[in-house]
């Protein structure tokens, strides 16, 4: 009947949006998942970066300090 084929079609879709919204939070755990390595990761090059400006300053005033005499 129709009502039939209309309960039919109402569970298929439920499934449907059952199913996008697992996805969906699998997703985004794995995009968050993402998000965290990479602020580890930039967090570790910002200390990097950090390391060698410093040891660029000292390298500029020692060639400073011998050129100066």
């Amino acid at each position: 009947t129709v009502h039939e084929r209309l309960e039919g079609a109402l569970s298929k879709l439920e499934t449907a949006i059952d199913e996008r919204v697992r996805n969906e939070g699998e997703r985004a755990k794995t995009l968050s998942s993402e998000v965290s390595q990479l602020r580890a990761e930039n967090a570790r090059l910002k200390r990097t970066s950090d390391q060698i400006a410093a040891r660029l300053e000292t390298a500029i005033a020692r060639l400073k300090h011998v050129l100066d005499g």
